[in-house]
């Protein structure tokens, strides 16, 4: 079974740093256990004081997986173990927590060019698309002010 799993993180100002480092860099037997419970393609993302964190699941049993890591990432300082829906209000900015992204669809799954010699460099540009990677000359500026409260949890 694959499933894609997104999630927003908040951490606190203090603790950011180490857990950014700690997320990004971790040790070598923790990503050998993560990939042997199957985490694949991490991705994270920064906005504002939010983190968005992206992976693939290529496993059986996910909560069982889940369950397994929970004690090494743990030890490891990867884990926020508060949701957002159990941290109250007033104390949102002051604590660690995480929020699932409700999944609302998909497209480009499969390729929507017709195969022919001249569409290569578009069919490259979609497969680097599809592993994350945006080409320069293709990117969106980046602007810190353009976040606003539209996204809904």
């Amino acid at each position: 079974m694959r499933r894609r799993v997104a999630e927003i993180i908040h951490i606190v100002p203090e603790e950011r740093e180490e857990f950014l480092n700690n997320l990004i860099t971790p040790s070598k037997k923790t990503q050998q256990l993560m990939w042997l419970h199957g985490i694949r393609r991490q991705f994270f993302f920064e906005m504002g004081d939010t983190i968005l964190y992206t992976f693939e699941y290529h496993g059986e049993n996910f909560k069982k997986d889940m369950e397994a890591l929970t004690v090494v990432l743990a030890a490891n300082n990867i884990l926020v173990s508060k949701r957002r829906r159990d941290t109250p209000l007033e104390e949102r900015a002051t604590t660690n927590w995480w929020a699932p992204l409700k999944r609302l669809g998909s497209n480009l799954t499969s390729n929507p060019l017709p195969d022919d010699n001249e569409e290569e460099e578009l069919e490259e540009q979609y497969r680097m698309m599809a592993d994350g990677m945006i080409l320069s000359s293709v990117d969106t500026s980046f602007d810190e002010d353009d976040w606003s409260e539209s996204v809904h949890i």
